[in-house]
């Protein structure tokens, strides 16, 4: 069974592939097996799962290259049920991270990492308060 870590922020540009990235990096190294998804929502219905590695600089390339063994973006409507798009294999790994806000809810068992910032309205502000990890962003390393 996997451990789940979400990678939320208060918005965008506070750090949340810098902390996935150095995450990855660090589990690997120890010899854990990892997985990444980043989860984005879209106002369309509909779900188009892209798996990794991607272009060369993108997230899910960035992950791979890091040592994820695993790496994938899903885009996703309202009302979708996200668990259910994933491949099959993401219960395979010993750490699954999940860069999402939106979708935090929707991570069985998970460990939230809340990364705030100086945000006027940040972005579903319950994370905040359900996070066992805070830092403040925006990062520049970790």
């Amino acid at each position: 069974m996997s451990r789940n870590i979400v990678i939320a922020a208060a918005g965008r540009k506070l750090g949340k592939t810098i902390l996935s990235t150095c995450l990855v990096k660090e589990l690997s190294a120890k010899s854990y097996r990892v997985a990444y998804f980043k989860l984005r929502r879209c106002k369309e219905k509909g779900v188009q799962f892209i798996p990794g590695p991607g272009k060369d600089g993108c997230d899910t390339w960035r992950m791979s290259e890091a040592g994820a063994l695993e790496a994938g973006l899903l885009n996703y409507g309202p009302e979708c049920d996200v668990m259910d798009y994933l491949p099959e294999t993401v219960r395979e790994y010993d750490v699954v991270l999940w860069e999402t806000n939106s979708a935090a809810h929707q991570i069985p068992d998970a460990v939230i990492i809340y990364i705030d910032g100086n945000i006027e309205e940040p972005k579903n502000p319950e994370l905040a308060d359900e996070a066992v990890i805070h830092l403040e962003g925006p990062l520049e390393s970790v």
